[in-house]
């Protein structure tokens, strides 16, 4: 029997095959990224696809498990890295019934491989999910540089000029084309 509130070193989805249903609020999965190599070679392209396809399968039965094991008002946080977040966005899509309830777009950092992003994916279980808002009250000065707000928080309103002339640096957006502001020196 799987104790609550216990670590344990496992395998994910033997370990959640013995969870019984309905016992989690929250799960959060970090899986291990896929880093299959790149081949240059022109007949190693189908083992990669094979890799991938490998992989996500095997994401996919974790999904279904954590699905099984989530109370009805749980939700569950995935972390992927920038060129799975698609992927796993569409297999908890297919697995939660598109009971999707946000994502967060971690800050980027640059490193031997460019500049990259990671994505917090949340999704609920059904309908009647929590989700929690963590909010922070505004700095005197977040406060003055953000005057407006609504239900969704506050914000600014800013121009939408371009500073230049050149109708190839205007662009229409909405069937409005920004007007050039005219710079006064």
């Amino acid at each position: 029997m799987i104790q609550p509130n216990a670590l344990y070193h496992a395998d994910c989805l033997t370990l959640l095959e013995r969870i019984n249903d309905d016992m989690a609020r929250t799960i959060y999965l970090d899986p291990p990224w896929f880093s299959q190599p790149v081949f240059r070679a022109r007949n190693l392209g189908a083992r990669t696809a094979s890799g991938l396809r490998d992989y996500l399968e095997n994401f996919a039965r974790v999904l279904q498990q954590c699905h099984r094991v989530l109370a009805d008002d749980g939700s569950i946080v995935v972390h992927a890295d920038s060129s799975l977040a698609q992927k796993f966005n569409l297999l908890l899509g297919q697995v939660f019934r598109d009971n999707y309830i946000d994502d967060y777009i971690l800050p980027t950092f640059r490193g031997s491989q460019g500049t990259r992003h990671d994505t917090l994916l949340h999704y609920g279980k059904s309908p009647r999910s929590i989700l929690n808002l963590v909010r922070r009250p505004l700095s005197a000065e977040e406060g003055e540089a953000y005057p407006q707000s609504d239900e969704r928080g506050a914000y600014r309103v800013v121009p939408l000029f371009t500073r230049y002339e050149r109708p190839s640096l205007q662009f229409e957006w909405r069937g409005f084309i920004t007007p050039a502001r005219k710079i006064v020196t």
